[in-house]
């Protein structure tokens, strides 16, 4: 069950990205997890996920965070 819920999570983070990342922009992961209805922490453990996989990369800093790491086409 909990490996169906972080698919779920994941889905929706990148969504999310999708959508925010058009311009190349980067979204916290306090704001995914708001927008998604996901705890905080947890978004981060998933986030970590996706970006050990190659689906989204970070950036650290104050106007840090997510976005995806390839375009939302490919």
């Amino acid at each position: 069950m909990a490996a169906i819920r972080t698919t779920e999570y994941a889905v929706r983070a990148l969504v999310a990205l999708a959508l925010e990342g058009q311009g190349g922009g980067v979204k916290r992961a306090s704001a995914l997890a708001q927008v998604s209805g996901t705890p905080g922490k947890f978004m981060e453990q998933v986030l970590r996920l996706l970006r050990q996989g190659g689906f989204v990369a970070s950036r650290r800093g104050s106007g840090g965070g997510y976005g995806l790491a390839r375009s939302a086409e490919k």
